[in-house]
């Protein structure tokens, strides 16, 4: 798990951000009540294709990224800080064109 005052959890679990993301998607969001996790998975792992237990009644968004590289000590706080932009930004794509009926 994420802890709650590491800038990753900040980052996907404050109400500022489900405000902006509501503002674009039309609807009002709220952060889950679900812990925020990272997973390693170690060099020659997968994941089989799976669908996940419904923990709501109501459909939730869930957003998903994947970081690949040899080493973390290697990224700077500012990479990762813009690779999460660019996860962000995919992640409104994404429900945009599932709002259009595109997917």
């Amino acid at each position: 798990m994420v802890p709650t005052e590491h800038v990753v959890h900040q980052a996907f679990m404050n109400q500022r951000v489900g405000d902006r993301l509501g503002a674009l998607v039309g609807r009002r969001l709220l952060p889950a009540d679900v812990p925020v996790e990272y997973r390693i998975y170690p060099p020659g792992s997968c994941m089989d294709w799976h669908q996940d237990v419904a923990l709501y009644t109501e459909p939730q968004y869930e957003a998903g990224g994947s970081l690949i590289t040899g080493s973390l000590s290697t990224l700077s706080l500012l990479l990762l800080l813009h690779l999460l932009h660019l996860l962000l930004l995919l992640f409104l794509l994404f429900l945009l064109l599932l709002l259009l009926g595109a997917l």
